[in-house]
């Protein structure tokens, strides 16, 4: 028996023991690779909150650039600038400008440090923390046709 076959004979015979499946995720953010079971699945791709915020924050700043180029977008940054020169100095810290590096060096930094997930067999969903057989991609449902 090849290889295919005998994980999938490993899979139908987990679904009728109640061990359903768990899809491994690779983070868009931080490449951290976490599992999430065919309920808790929304179409996530991001591994916390963290994640899903550094990433959207680096989405609206390239928006923002590539806004910019526009005549538009030109304009209205010479409108901005020209109210802000007026205004006293506000400082800014570091940190608050380095979130989305800090947030994404550690989670990556802190991924490699895990266990090596290509080995493992069985993941735990992040949500419910249920356990399920590892797959790419979940398995069709096939219902059966009503007589």
């Amino acid at each position: 028996m090849s290889k295919p076959q005998q994980l999938l004979t490993i899979f139908r015979s987990n679904l009728r023991s109640g061990l359903g499946s768990a899809l491994r995720i690779f983070c868009g953010c931080c490449s951290r690779v976490f599992y999430i079971c065919r309920r808790c699945y929304r179409n996530h791709i991001y591994c916390s909150e963290e994640c899903r915020k550094a990433a959207y924050a680096e989405q609206h700043r390239q928006a923002e650039r590539k806004y910019r180029q526009t005549e538009n977008g030109k304009g209205n940054h010479r409108k901005s600038e020209k109210l802000r020169r007026g205004r006293p100095k506000i400082e800014w810290s570091v940190s608050q400008m380095m979130l989305k590096t800090c947030v994404c060096l550690l989670m990556t930094l802190k991924s490699l440090f895990i266990n090596d997930a290509e080995t493992e067999i069985i993941g735990q969903c992040i949500f419910c923390g249920s356990e399920g057989l590892i797959v790419d991609e979940f398995p069709r449902r096939r219902y059966e046709k009503k007589k």
